[in-house]
């Protein structure tokens, strides 16, 4: 498989939101990746209902590693995780100290002794 197949793949099983569709005043907030020549942002990161980008998000995304690509990050939030029984992402509204927690764990950098 590809990386542009493994991308394709990654974006393909997340809900998407175009720039209209993001709540006011999030615009240039949280992952945004380019589908089709048009910027898209995964929905998970947002609570459309309240208008705001979800506070985990953006501390999941100052903590970002620079080695880290946005995709990386979209892959982690996307796949099952032992600690929550399903994707980080599921867990994002609910339980955001613990994805928090859980992705601080994920970053650090292994170290051998």
């Amino acid at each position: 498989m590809t990386v542009q197949e493994i991308r394709d793949r990654i974006l393909a099983s997340v809900a998407m939101l175009t720039e209209e569709e993001i709540p006011t005043g999030c615009q240039g907030q949280g992952l945004c990746f380019e589908i089709d020549g048009h910027p898209r942002y995964p929905r998970f990161q947002y609570n459309v209902e309240q208008g705001c980008m979800l506070p985990v998000m953006t501390d999941i995304l100052e903590l970002q590693p620079d080695d880290w690509s946005d995709l990386r990050v979209l892959e982690w939030l996307t796949r099952p995780h032992l600690d929550f029984g399903c994707a980080p992402c599921d867990a994002l509204a609910d339980l955001p100290r613990e994805v928090l927690a859980a992705f601080k764990r994920e970053i650090v950098p292994p170290t051998h002794g």
